[in-house]
C-alpha cells in the first residue's frame, strides 16, 4: 500500500467519523425536540384523562381519600366520577367521585393524540343517581357508613332515607356510594 492510499482512506475515515458526529448530533436534537413536545404534552394531560383510558372491564386499583384502597373492573368512566363493578360481590356496581380518588396502581400513560374517544359518557353524577331513586344504597364517607334509600338528588347534594331519618349529605364528603345494580333503574348501571 502506497502513501497516498494511506492518506486516501485516512481522509476517508475523518469524514465518515465526521458525518458520523452530525449525524448523532442531529439524532440528540432530534430526541431532544421529541422529548420537549413530550414534555409539554405531558402538561396538558389530566388524571381524568388517563383513568378515562382504561378500557371498560378492565380491573382498577385505586385508593380512596379516607386511607383505603378498592379494587373493582370499570364499568363506565363519566367527566366527574366512575361507575365499578365490585369483585367481591358481582351484582354491586360502585360510583366513585372523582373527587374521592387520591391515586391509582398503574395508570395509564396517554397523550392527548393517543387517547381513545367516545370512551367515557358526559352524564354527571346527579344523572347516573337520578336513576336510582328509591333504591337501596350505601355511602361511604370517611368512617361514616348511611345505608337507605336514595330519594334526593340535589346540584350539591343528596338525601337518603335511614332507620334515623332522613339524611342529607354534601357530594363533596361522598367517598363511595354502593347499590345492586339488578334493582336500579339507572341505565348507566347496567353491567
Amino acid at each position: 500500500m502506497n502513501n497516498d492510499d494511506a492518506k486516501h482512506r485516512e481522509i476517508e475515515r475523518l469524514w465518515e467519523e465526521a458525518a458520523g458526529r452530525v449525524q448523532s448530533d442531529e439524532d440528540i436534537d432530534v430526541l431532544l425536540e421529541a422529548r420537549g413536545l413530550m414534555v409539554a404534552e405531558m402538561g396538558d394531560v389530566t388524571a381524568t384523562d388517563r383513568r378515562q383510558a382504561i378500557d371498560a372491564g378492565a380491573p382498577v386499583h385505586l385508593g380512596l381519600r379516607g386511607g383505603s384502597w378498592l379494587q373493582a373492573s370499570v364499568v363506565c368512566h363519566f367527566a366527574d366520577h366512575v361507575l365499578l363493578a365490585s369483585r367481591a360481590r358481582p351484582r354491586e356496581r360502585i360510583v366513585v367521585p372523582e373527587h374521592a380518588i387520591i391515586g391509582f396502581v398503574d395508570l395509564p400513560r396517554v397523550l392527548h393524540a393517543e387517547m381513545p374517544t367516545g370512551n367515557a359518557k358526559d352524564e354527571s353524577w346527579q344523572s347516573t343517581l337520578r336513576g336510582l331513586l328509591g333504591h337501596g344504597i350505601t355511602i361511604e364517607m370517611g368512617s361514616v357508613i348511611l345505608a337507605g334509600q336514595l330519594s334526593w338528588v340535589g346540584r350539591d347534594h343528596l338525601t337518603v332515607d335511614t332507620e334515623r331519618g332522613s339524611i342529607t349529605c354534601m357530594w363533596r364528603a361522598v367517598d363511595v356510594l354502593r347499590f345492586d345494580y339488578r334493582t336500579s333503574s339507572s341505565d348507566s348501571a347496567s353491567p
